[in-house]
């Protein structure tokens, strides 16, 4: 607020919702007060300004205030947490749900609920930026999920989902081969030669030529 007028000594006041302030600061014709924090919504001020003369000016309005935005989760992702790894959730193998949670305030308390059942502790304090937990197995199927987040003013997020476990995959026999057995072989099977079968993965190397 600037004062423009000069006519001696002047008393200035502030009231805010019909609450007076009297720590007020001057610098010439300028004043400012510091008026702390207030809940969410609109609030009406008033200042008034006496000369020395008992003229009185007086200045109303209103000013808003909002809650900060609540916490943000994101990034929410369920993975395989051992290798091997082929990028597809079954139900042989140990799984994790990873995200993240950012917030302009403190956030006082964060869960996460599996298939209805809270799990807990969560991997990360509510102060970081990074969260996960270790789900462990999972049965074949469809399983959600429900992420809360609280900050300090008691706004809360919730981010819910799903994801789907799929059976093991089966074993694949691929390159099978039968040649001869023994140190001296032709490319040829030969009628009383014995043979030997391979049934795996990846076909093991053998000599096709003869001699040693």
């Amino acid at each position: 607020m600037d004062r423009h007028h000069r006519s001696g000594p002047d008393v200035t006041t502030l009231t805010i919702d019909g609450t007076a302030f009297t720590s007020i600061t001057q610098t010439d014709t300028s004043y400012s007060c510091k008026i702390g924090t207030w809940t969410a919504g609109s609030h009406t001020y008033l200042i008034q300004d006496t000369n020395i003369h008992g003229a009185t000016t007086s200045y109303t309005g209103t000013f808003d205030v909002v809650n900060p935005p609540p916490p943000t989760i994101a990034n929410i992702v369920i993975v395989e947490s051992q290798a091997p790894k082929n990028n597809v959730l079954e139900s042989n193998e140990r799984l994790v749900i990873k995200w993240t949670t950012t917030c302009t305030l403190s956030i006082i308390s964060q869960s996460l609920i599996v298939d209805g059942t809270e799990l807990w502790p969560i991997n990360g304090s509510y102060r970081s930026y990074n969260h996960s937990y270790q789900l462990g197995k999972r049965k074949i199927g469809t399983h959600t999920y429900t992420i809360t987040s609280t900050d300090s003013m008691g706004d809360t997020s919730i981010v819910s989902g799903t994801f789907t476990v799929a059976a093991p995959i089966p074993p694949s026999i691929t390159n099978v081969a039968v040649v001869e057995v023994g140190t001296t072989t032709t490319d040829n099977l030969d009628p009383g030669k014995p043979l030997k079968n391979y049934l795996v993965g990846v076909k093991p190397a053998w000599r096709r030529h003869t001699g040693s």
